[in-house]
């Protein structure tokens, strides 16, 4: 079953809804991923260092025979100094907040006595961040455990002046707490690359939703830019339509066409037709500009042709093209200007009759009385239709006999480019037509065409590109025509 337009729409706002879903999601996850790496892990590991730090005091303090915790002031001061980018300071309490010693820059205790007395009772954690000069820090207080040591105590690197401790008679003898500030940036970096990897988690996250929220807020300009498109495929096929769609071969002339808009839509344009009193009208026409402004002045010139070309028999071709460009002055802007050559074919007196308005000269390929191959320009005509009012133009008539080849093109033929920048040229199709100037119309367009799109495949076509074969009298057999080729190349 085909899918409606009004179905696509609900289709790309319902994608548009889940991606922001999806996107809204992915940032919720993404902070509390961060959150939990930045805060539950950092505050974790620093516990875990807090308590191998305690460790080490015990240990050390043993080491240096200790036997009161108001001598621990040296013990102190050498973990400070031996760890400097962890430990902010260290201060040793009793249970009534009382110091007995300490090292580092220590701050003011954010612990009050009561919960001192809590932790030493119940054992539970007892953790306060705090923002300093030094940094973020983690205090963090643990009970100390150590055995005292007997007799005099040994010195540990010299009693220094920053250790501070209680005189003697200052213990309380009872249990100790440590109080311990860390610098939360001591462990930090060990979770770097997980905090790096939530980073660019988050970052995708927005820029997810960032494109929602763009695509949302355009999304009606796309809905008109996508009814335009549409639109635009529907002019093309009318432009298409206008065109003729076969190629014509009677005893009279065996023609071929094609036309390749740029865009869309193009300001090229040819026709062919036989008029009622039997001669055969031919016309390539190109409007400056591409796009839709071109377009429209091409339907506009192909009706009027079709119209003058009618009332021909009654006024002269030179006539009829004035009054055209007479009608596109008025109807036009200065800005807006074509090009056009269009001519009659006289099977019966083999006489073509031509005004060329501004136009690339098409190239008439005949072989003369000797069976030497000419090439003439049909130049003759006047300026470009619908920028000089009431200007003149000259009718010209040339010789059309069977077997002769007449090749109209546009611009977009000749200054087609490949990737070096170099054009395709007019020598290049003057020698195209002319060692192809014994085959059928359709094979003789075929092979320009197939040449030019050799030259240009690796350029973006720049202008439309149209191209007229006529070949008059009745078309070439092929078993004719491939043996005078044959005969031709040998």
């Amino acid at each position: 079953m085909p899918v409606t337009k009004g179905q696509n729409y609900f289709l790309f706002k319902l994608l548009l809804i889940v991606g922001a879903s999806l996107g809204v999601l992915l940032l919720v996850q993404a902070v509390r991923n961060y959150r939990f790496v930045s805060q539950r892990m950092i505050h974790e590991e620093l516990y875990r260092e807090a308590a191998r730090h305690s460790t080490d005091i015990a240990r050390m303090a043993r080491d240096a025979e200790v036997t009161s915790s108001q001598e621990l002031g040296p013990v102190l001061e050498e973990m400070v100094r031996e760890r400097p980018l962890q430990i902010a300071w260290l201060r040793v309490m009793d249970l009534n907040g009382r110091v007995l010693a300490e090292a580092g820059n220590p701050q003011p205790s954010p612990f009050p006595p009561s919960q001192l007395r809590r932790l030493f009772q119940s054992g539970e954690r007892i953790t306060k961040i705090v923002e300093t000069p030094q940094g973020r820090l983690l205090v963090i207080l643990r009970p100390l455990r150590f055995r005292m040591g007997h007799g005099r105590p040994r010195q540990m690197g010299g009693h220094r002046p920053g250790a501070r401790s209680r005189p003697a008679g200052q213990s309380s003898g009872g249990p100790t707490l440590i109080e311990l500030g860390l610098h939360w940036e001591g462990v930090a970096p060990e979770f770097g690359g997980l905090r790096r990897n939530i980073f660019i988690s988050v970052s995708a996250a927005i820029a997810l939703l960032g494109s929602m929220a763009f695509l949302a807020f355009h999304f009606r300009s796309y809905v008109r830019g996508k009814q335009l498109e549409q639109q635009l495929e529907l002019a093309r096929k009318v432009q298409m339509d206008l065109l003729p769609k076969d190629p014509l071969s009677s005893g009279k002339v065996d023609i071929a066409a094609a036309c390749e808009p740029a865009w869309q839509v193009g300001g090229d344009f040819y026709d062919f037709y036989e008029n009622p009193s039997g001669r055969i009208t031919m016309v390539l026409g190109d409007v400056a500009g591409k796009g839709l402004p071109a377009a429209l002045l091409m339907s506009m010139i192909h009706g009027a042709v079709r119209t003058s070309s009618a009332l021909i028999d009654s006024m002269s071709l030179e006539d009829a093209t004035r009054r055209l460009n007479d009608l596109i002055c008025v109807r036009t802007s200065v800005e807006r200007f074509a090009t056009m050559f269009w001519c009659q074919y006289d099977a019966d007196r083999q006489l073509l009759c031509y005004v060329n308005a501004g136009h690339l000269a098409p190239f008439l390929v005949r072989r003369n009385d000797s069976g030497a191959v000419d090439s003439l320009r049909l130049a003759e005509g006047g300026p470009v239709l619908g920028v000089i009012p009431g200007a003149s133009y000259r009718q010209a008539e040339e010789r059309f006999r069977p077997g002769d080849v007449l090749v109209l093109f546009s611009d977009g033929v000749v200054e087609a480019v490949n990737q070096a920048g170099e054009e395709f040229g007019e020598d290049r199709l003057a020698g195209l037509v002319r060692n192809n100037a014994r085959r059928p119309a359709a094979e003789l367009q075929q092979a320009i065409l197939g040449a030019l799109r050799e030259f240009s495949r690796d350029s973006e076509q720049q202008d439309d590109i149209t191209l007229l074969v006529v070949r008059a009298g009745a078309p070439v057999p092929q078993a004719e025509h491939a043996g005078a080729f044959a005969a031709e190349v040998a």
